[in-house]
């Protein structure tokens, strides 16, 4: 993952990712428009979306859904409210 810095579109369905955190390893997230994560373990963390929109911060598509701005609106609230809940480490 971290050798491909110009990648746009990137698919990790069913990798058996547990974690959102594994997904740190991209380099330069901001310019994937396109990211598939189905199928991975991580979809038990209902929040995995939220946080997967706040590291790629250009995403267009997640899971083969196109990302509205009234959606991302809605993500952003969610995980500000999330984030003044949760106690940092």
């Amino acid at each position: 993952i971290e050798a491909f810095v110009g990648l746009e579109s990137l698919s990790l369905a069913h990798n058996n990712l547990t974690d959102w955190q594994e997904l740190l390893a991209v380099q330069n997230p901001e310019n994937i428009k396109t990211l598939r994560v189905l199928g991975n373990p991580m979809e038990n963390n209902h929040n995995y979306r939220n946080y997967i929109l706040e590291l790629f911060t250009n995403l267009e598509k997640l899971d083969n859904l196109k990302l509205s701005e009234k959606l991302r609106k809605i993500v952003e609230k969610k995980t500000d409210l999330i984030s003044r809940t949760i106690i940092p480490f």
